[in-house]
């Protein structure tokens, strides 16, 4: 594996409090992440943001990988957490393919509540839906990113791959193919969050997750001038607010935690 790019490091902020595990997309990083992990670390949860095996490093890393992989790194990360926490089970928070990996998770019993940003059940673009084709024909495809989006990412020092592979999108449908036939079978609370100026996913895709969920749904989120990475930009403050209510909603507690660490440590 090559080196990992310095923007792309897993985060680990130490609190007092519950662990909570942030999961980010496919070719992204803990970086679009990080405005989130510093908001809840203010509040003194204890933060957890993995860097998904194949991402921060090179495309080709990433294509070697499948959603099983980023799995097993998430399950390892809430393992290793649970066992420093007493067993306390962490509130997972996924961006986009991370909240397809925290959903499955949910399932398999690792998390106490799910907060589902942006989840891809239905592209606005109907190339994404052919890549379990297309991987055999062409090696990647192209991001889509207006002016304003490439700006926001550099501000915000986001390291994402340039490209997504087709290999990597066929895998993702298979887990998302999985977690839509999981969902009913889910028992902890979810929040939904989603954008109607996301560009990647279509947004009925949170009333689908809604509907599929029931009362599962703690709280559903509509924002309205947002990019796909929620977490990044003008509204990101709408986002780290639903998610705080999650997290006191699950872990019975409204007060502040003591704050243990002021920046990013790598992970152990």
């Amino acid at each position: 594996m090559d080196k990992i790019h310095p923007w792309a490091e897993p985060i680990c902020l130490p609190g007092t409090g519950p662990p909570v595990v942030l999961v980010h997309g496919l070719s992204g990083s803990p970086s679009e992440m990080r405005p989130l992990a510093e908001f809840l670390a203010s509040h003194g949860y204890h933060v957890i943001a993995p860097l998904l095996p194949g991402h921060g490093t090179t495309l080709s890393d990433l294509q070697r990988t499948g959603w099983q992989d980023w799995y097993r790194a998430v399950a390892g990360v809430v393992h290793r957490a649970a066992a420093k926490e007493d067993g306390v089970m962490p509130v997972a928070v996924g961006l986009s393919t991370g909240a397809l990996l925290a959903l499955h998770g949910a399932r398999q019993g690792l998390f106490s509540g799910v907060a589902a940003l942006a989840a891809p059940m239905v592209f606005r673009h109907p190339v994404a839906e052919m890549a379990p084709l297309l991987q055999y024909m062409i090696r990647y495809l192209p991001k889509r990113k207006s002016l304003y989006h490439t700006e926001l990412e550099r501000i915000s020092r986001r390291f994402a791959y340039d490209r997504q592979p087709t290999r990597s999108v066929a895998e993702l449908l298979k887990l998302r193919r999985l977690v839509w036939r999981e969902l009913p079978l889910i028992t902890v609370p979810v929040l939904l969050v989603n954008s109607l100026a996301d560009r990647q996913v279509h947004p009925v895709s949170a009333g689908k997750l809604a509907a599929r969920l029931g009362d599962r749904v703690m709280e559903q989120v509509i924002l309205y001038h947002s990019v796909h990475q929620v977490t990044l930009d003008i509204e990101k403050h709408l986002v780290e607010q639903a998610v705080l209510r999650l997290c006191q909603r699950v872990f019975g507690v409204e007060g502040r935690f003591e704050n243990l660490h002021e920046s990013g440590t790598p992970l152990e």
